[in-house]
């Protein structure tokens, strides 16, 4: 995961997993695709990447000085409409209180889940034009772009082009959410994603933990629930009432 901390049109200063010695990357928050390189650990014999100060040059631009535990260039928001304007990551990301934050590689728990889920609210939904369910969908509202890792849409809400088609972009908040928590992704981001669907309109908002085997559902004006029992059934919003399904049944899908 990679948390842009500042953004220039020069420069790029960011903190995460995935920097290494010699290794390239398009400098997610600058509006030219500078590519840059490490060029010198100074707390490592030998040049070998630790978390640290580490030297980047940009482009014919300047170097500059990170270190993950400290930085002292102050930070500079970018915009959402800059923002959205750069290119598309994968794995995606999104646009939090002026960062933009870059979401886990989703792995094989998460996978299938997401893909299982898909299936089966489509299945019970999408026949009788009820609702939509979409993976990894682009909703952009109320200062904040996110990709959750499902969302629905009821059908009279769905984005639609003049022809009839479904829409590329979703400016709307979605009917209901589901977020399925990976091994290295905070809880407490995922659920201020959730909040702020609610606080928009969202009727619903599943956080799944296929760690815990648990599902902590979010209902809007009121406490979350917490279900770890696999005989369970899971709350739906109302829209959705002929879609059942147990814990045991979700988390089952792992076991096929």
């Amino acid at each position: 995961m990679i948390e842009v901390l500042f953004n220039s049109p020069d420069i790029c200063i960011f903190v995460g997993i995935g920097v290494k010695r010699d290794s390239a990357y398009v400098c997610l928050g600058a509006r030219l695709k500078y590519r840059y390189s490490v060029l010198h650990d100074k707390t490592t014999p030998g040049n070998k990447y630790r978390d640290g100060a580490i030297e980047y040059n940009l482009g014919n631009k300047r170097n500059l000085m990170v270190n993950s535990a400290m930085v002292t260039t102050p930070f500079k928001p970018i915009s959402l409409k800059e923002f959205l304007s750069l290119p598309e990551t994968k794995p995606a990301s999104e646009y939090i209180d002026g960062k933009i934050i870059q979401k886990p590689m989703p792995q094989g728990e998460h996978s299938t889940i997401q893909g299982e889920l898909i299936i089966a609210l489509n299945g019970a939904l999408k026949p009788q034009k009820i609702a939509r369910a979409f993976p990894e969908l682009r909703c952009t509202f109320g200062g904040r772009s996110t990709v959750p890792d499902v969302t629905v849409f009821t059908w009279d809400r769905i984005p639609r082009q003049d022809d009839g088609r479904i829409a590329n972009v979703f400016k709307i908040e979605p009917d209901w959410t589901i977020e399925i928590l990976s091994p290295d992704q905070r809880y407490g981001r995922v659920t201020k994603n959730i909040l702020h669907c609610l606080n928009n309109g969202t009727q619903l908002g599943w956080l799944i933990d296929p760690q815990e085997q648990s599902v902590l559902v979010y209902f809007p004006k009121q406490q979350p629930a917490f279900f770890e029992d696999v005989n369970d059934v899971l709350p739906v919003p109302d829209f959705a009432q002929n879609f059942k399904l147990t814990l045991g049944e979700l988390f089952g899908w792992l076991l096929e």
